[in-house]
């Protein structure tokens, strides 16, 4: 009998943001979330395009689009 995958329908995100409304699975995410992110600017812009971003990893994956293969 082959058992069947059954995609999960409900996204449980239990642990929501008083601030902004976004809702998180883990507190931790919440946490880092409040911290780095939620009322406050973007602390990494870039130098090509007015876009800002909260993570540097993320500028870096950005940054990349302006220049192609």
């Amino acid at each position: 009998m082959k058992r069947l995958n059954v995609a999960r329908t409900e996204d449980i995100r239990r642990f929501l943001c008083n601030t902004c409304g976004r809702s998180y699975k883990n507190k931790r995410s919440l946490s880092s979330h409040k911290k780095i992110e939620c009322g406050k600017p973007p602390r990494y812009y870039c130098n090509l395009c007015p876009r800002g971003f909260f993570y540097k990893s993320k500028l870096m994956l950005h940054t990349v689009q302006h220049y192609p293969v």
